[in-house]
């Protein structure tokens, strides 16, 4: 379908609607980029998937296929060989775990919801790399002792050299002949080691190495020369944790990179099933119903809601396509004709995008291989082009393409311009079409009179013929 259809008719609209109410951000895109198709069993397979959805939302209201997080990024550099950040990895785990749960859910209800059943089951699981990821990783995606034993080692030591000099500088605070020489009786850390906070007369007497000092200058950080060789022990540990971290970040991403291809499947069709509960939720919001679907360029619409005006829109029912192929509305300003057009137009885009339609049951809509419209304020000002010239310009392009498979909406057809000259063209257009079988729905102002039929017969295929020209 053309893109400038789609907009003219608000389809952009809809498709906004419907993807603020995924909750993934792949389940947006889809939302984002979805297009009416013209393959019946296609159409046929979508509205399917709708209509389970729809169901699932309304008999399971908190099941989600949301809570993971997109990580193609990632595992795109997995696969190149990158190394994945601790962080990464953990919510790596995160996914594992909800696509684990997602695959039982469908499993448990496969008869219930085959179509998102057949979807769901191409999810693979991988157990023991979840587990390893939540036994080495907790959030904010920091590196747990459960990831190696001699990580758990090196922090054992540690702790253990960190609560020695805790305790030797606490004797010092609480030492009365050292607390004279001390600006407060605590102990603090600066540059990632222990101090005591001395005042800068008693310098000489506290014998060690000056990491800080207040910014009056009346305060000197020490760290005490009986605690300096215990501290640069811990920082040779701390060298040592990260040596072993990287290993294990190294080795956690190589097991995932063994994977990573299906992982990216498996984030696709969670997103995928995102995108159909969205479906189903946008069903719901709207009172969406399952339209009959037809292989012939038919509609017949029963108590159909423009979908974008809510409570405020009012039921209208359209048949076009058996009993005759061309609906002209006519009526004052204001009296909804435009509407009238658009909510049809829509309700087919919608049927074909894989949507259900707010409209009553029984409902048929079938396959438009093109849809075309002549719409609103035609106006190019690059193209130099005036309103009327540019409908004309609209309408030239579809008397050549338009088919008996097409459906024509042409609002306002031969308006701006002298009335009596806009009838010959409004005449002269909708015979063309009719002869063609295009199925086509107008609105218009104009009044046709007995004493201007011959004369605006006389115009009609010469009109046509000008317009095929252009």
């Amino acid at each position: 379908m053309d893109e400038r259809v789609l907009h003219r008719l608000e389809f952009n609209l809809v498709r906004e609607q419907l993807a603020r109410l995924a909750e993934t951000p792949l389940g947006r895109e889809l939302a984002e980029k979805l297009v009416p198709v013209t393959d019946i069993q296609v159409v046929r397979e979508r509205l399917l998937e709708t209509a389970e959805a729809r169901e699932l939302v309304r008999l399971e209201p908190g099941f989600s296929a949301g809570g993971w997080h997109d990580l193609r990024v990632a595992l795109q550099r997995a696969l190149q060989g990158g190394l994945l950040e601790a962080a990464e990895l953990y919510l790596l785990g995160e996914n594992l775990s909800v696509i684990r749960r997602v695959k039982a859910f469908f499993k448990e209800r496969a008869r219930k919801y085959p179509v998102l059943g057949r979807l769901a089951g191409k999810l693979v699981t991988f157990p023991e790399l979840e587990e390893r990821l939540k036994k080495a990783l907790r959030a904010p995606g920091e590196v747990t002792e459960g990831a190696s034993a001699r990580l758990a080692e090196i922090r054992r030591r540690i702790e253990r050299l960190r609560a020695e000099i805790k305790e030797t500088l606490d004797n010092f605070v609480r030492s009365a002949e050292w607390q004279k020489y001390l600006q407060e009786p605590l102990v603090t850390i600066r540059e990632e080691r222990y101090v005591l906070p001395v005042r800068v007369e008693h310098r000489d007497k506290v014998k060690g190495l000056v990491h800080d000092q207040s910014s009056s200058g009346a305060t000197l950080f020490i760290e005490p020369l009986s605690v300096v060789e215990k501290g640069n022990e811990i920082r040779r540990l701390k060298a040592a944790e990260q040596r072993e971290i990287e290993r294990i970040l190294t080795d956690l991403t190589g097991a995932v990179a063994v994977v990573a291809r299906e992982l990216l499947n498996a984030t696709e069709t969670l997103g995928r099933l995102d995108f159909a509960l969205a479906k189903g939720r946008y069903s719901a919001y709207l009172d969406a119903v399952p339209p009959v679907l037809l292989p012939l360029p038919v509609v017949e619409l029963r108590q159909a809601r423009h979908p974008l005006l809510g409570a405020k829109a009012v039921p209208i029912d359209v048949r076009l396509g058996r009993d005759f192929d061309v609906l002209i509305i006519t009526g004052p300003n204001t009296g909804g004709k435009t509407v009238a057009l658009k909510t049809v137009g829509l309700c087919v885009l919608m049927v074909q995008a894989g949507l259900e339609i707010p409209a009553a049951e029984g409902s048929e809509v079938g396959i438009f291989t093109r849809v075309f419209v002549d719409i609103g304020d035609e106006q190019s000002i690059t193209a130099n082009l005036s309103t009327f010239s540019s409908h004309i310009h609209n309408i030239g392009a579809i008397l050549k393409e338009a088919d008996d498979h097409s459906l024509v909406l042409l609002d306002e057809l031969g308006a701006g311009t002298d009335p009596r000259e806009g009838a010959v063209l409004a005449c002269a257009v909708l015979e063309e079409l009719a002869e063609r079988g295009v199925r086509v729905i107008a609105t218009t102002h104009s009044a046709r009179s007995e004493e201007h039929t011959s004369e605006l017969q006389s115009h009609v295929n010469l009109v046509c013929r000008l317009l095929l020209e252009k």
